[in-house]
């Protein structure tokens, strides 16, 4: 969804990375269906692997819910947060 806004950050100086989560994009999909949280921690792996200190996250709709639960798992190294069309859930669709 943001790949055209990859390349104007970059050129800016803004170093940009985009993480498909299990079952999304080019990834595989996982044995067992991962929760919000578990989808946070795969986030982390690379920020973690790259020893990322300050950094700006963003995500739209299932992804907003992902960097808001690692917004608060690693606090200490978000920056800013960007919540783009998250979902919104009614308690009879949480249910379902």
């Amino acid at each position: 969804m943001f790949t055209k806004a990859f390349e104007p950050l970059a050129s800016s100086g803004i170093q940009v990375i985009a993480v498909d989560t299990p079952g999304y994009g080019q990834s595989d999909a996982p044995k067992t269906q991962p929760n919000i949280h578990d989808y946070s921690l795969c986030v982390l792996d690379p920020i973690e692997f790259l020893k990322l200190e300050k950094i700006s996250l963003l995500g739209h709709h299932t992804g907003a819910c992902i960097v808001a639960e690692l917004s608060v798992i690693a606090s200490d190294r978000v920056d800013k947060l960007i919540l783009n069309g998250p979902p919104v859930l009614t308690k009879k669709r949480r249910t379902i």
